[in-house]
């Protein structure tokens, strides 16, 4: 995740979440005008991620995981 001061952060989701939940990334957001001190990054997962995956479905996604060179 690309954050407001030019940095990156990986975020792991763990298996099953599901759409619309929320991560908080604390202490990384903009800054707050009159304290100084960073808020927080809200990420809302959009994408629906199965709950129930079968040991060869794991291992495809890893597969592509490992060709593609994503961080999940």
């Amino acid at each position: 995740i690309d954050l407001p001061d030019k940095r990156t952060v990986v975020l792991n989701i763990p298996k099953g979440t599901q759409p619309n939940t929320v991560f908080s990334i604390n202490g990384r957001g903009l800054p707050n005008r009159q304290t100084g001190r960073s808020g927080n990054i809200l990420v809302k997962i959009l994408g629906e991620v199965p709950k129930d995956l079968s040991e060869n479905d794991l291992e495809k996604i890893e597969q592509i995981r490992r060709k593609t060179h994503w961080h999940f």
